[in-house]
């Protein structure tokens, strides 16, 4: 195929919005609790929007003592206790919905010729796709680019032109290339990749 666009879409606030119960200071204690066997205290959420995941659970963990060395060897162990719990908690309650017309734009482009569709993200592989099947759009994406990989979001951002081009063998200009996200932190990243 001949593209001549990669639209890269965030997740939280652009794709699906949360209901309910935050739970992101439930799942972090979790998380933490299971892969690196500590105790942390409640988390100002807000304080972290915009930011990877891998950069908020290092954020509020390092202040427990324990070295990034061994934070590092227990992240996918961390990110996977994290996506446990949601599994779990959502057998009984819906946590996030669609955005209808996120959704009806992004099926739309899906099946636009000459576009590549994508995710740019700050969450875990396993939690944004998750987060996606669990909104009833789980069919939409087959390349992402997620926040396990980079310990901030210019550091994704940078993954961009590389990883599009391995997957869908194409090399995007950063005019080419847009993101479209919900906050000023998704406006600042694409700009940092010219995209």
């Amino acid at each position: 195929m001949e593209y001549k666009k990669l639209i890269l879409f965030d997740i939280d606030g652009t794709l699906i919005r949360h209901v309910g119960e935050s739970l992101f200071s439930e799942r972090l204690r979790y998380g933490a609790k299971r892969a690196y066997g500590i105790e942390v205290s409640d988390t100002d959420v807000s304080n972290f929007r915009g930011s990877v995941d891998k950069d908020t659970a290092w954020s509020i963990i390092h202040s427990s003592g324990i070295s990034y060395d061994f934070f590092e060897s227990k992240f996918d162990e961390f990110s996977r206790a994290m996506y446990d719990f949601l599994v779990k908690y959502s057998k009984n309650t819906v946590l996030y919905q669609k955005i209808d017309d996120a959704e009806k734009l992004a099926r739309t482009l899906r099946d636009t010729p000459g576009v590549a569709l994508g995710l740019l993200t700050g969450n875990v592989k396993t939690i944004g796709i998750w987060k996606l099947e669990h909104a009833k759009l789980g069919d939409i994406f087959t390349f992402g680019i997620f926040g396990d990989t980079a310990n901030d979001r210019f550091e994704l951002a940078k993954m961009v032109p590389h990883e599009a081009q391995i997957f869908f063998h194409h090399s995007f200009r950063p005019d080419e290339t847009y993101v479209l996200g919900d906050t000023i932190y998704d406006v600042r990243c694409a700009k940092s990749i010219g995209a």
